[in-house]
């Protein structure tokens, strides 16, 4: 998890990379394994989440937006 940063510090680059790891790597990894699963006609992707992503929490928007994402 990112470290607590208030909205007007979160460095454009930082945000990109919190996005990057916790959203696209899931859209990734579930891309990568679908035709696996196609082929075998079945099988499950489980994503999970924290709370932080559910509600407004002081200092963490990159984090809250990636996981609500």
């Amino acid at each position: 998890m990112t470290r607590p940063t208030p909205l007007e510090e979160i460095d454009p680059k930082k945000m990109d990379y919190t996005i990057a790891l916790i959203f696209a790597a899931r859209f990734l990894v579930t891309r990568a394994v679908l035709p696996a699963m196609f082929k075998q006609k079945s099988g499950s992707i489980i994503n999970v989440s924290s709370d932080i992503g559910r509600g407004a929490y002081a200092n963490f928007a990159s984090y809250a937006a990636s996981k609500w994402a």
